[in-house]
């Protein structure tokens, strides 16, 4: 898996392409975790290039949610593609998350 970074103000957005499950979970937590060091509370995942995800990469997803629960901070999922979209239907994710279609749009929500 490919993780990519880029900071919008206060929001940052994280690209992962491939596949989010338990050999590339904890690469993708590094990542959260040295923002969440640095006071970023409010993330995007762009899921355009996710290609599936495991339980343990739901689980990572629901960690990130958490960690920003406590910090007052926000998630949003962006872009999962087809299969993605179907992993998170099926696992009902797709309620406790907002999904936005567009990067762009998933930023201007934030506070």
């Amino acid at each position: 898996m490919n993780i990519r970074c880029e900071d919008y103000d206060h929001v940052t957005v994280v690209g992962l392409s491939g596949e989010l499950n338990a050999e590339t979970s904890s690469a993708f937590r590094t990542q959260i975790e040295s923002r969440l060091a640095r006071k970023v509370r409010f993330f995007v995942i762009d899921l355009e290039h996710t290609t599936f995800m495991d339980s343990k990469g739901l689980e990572s997803l629901l960690w990130v949610q958490e960690q920003c629960d406590e910090q007052l901070g926000q998630v949003r999922l962006c872009k999962p593609d087809e299969t993605c979209a179907k992993i998170l239907h099926v696992t009902r994710l797709d309620g406790r998350f907002d999904v936005f279609s567009d990067v762009s749009e998933a930023v201007k929500t934030m506070r």
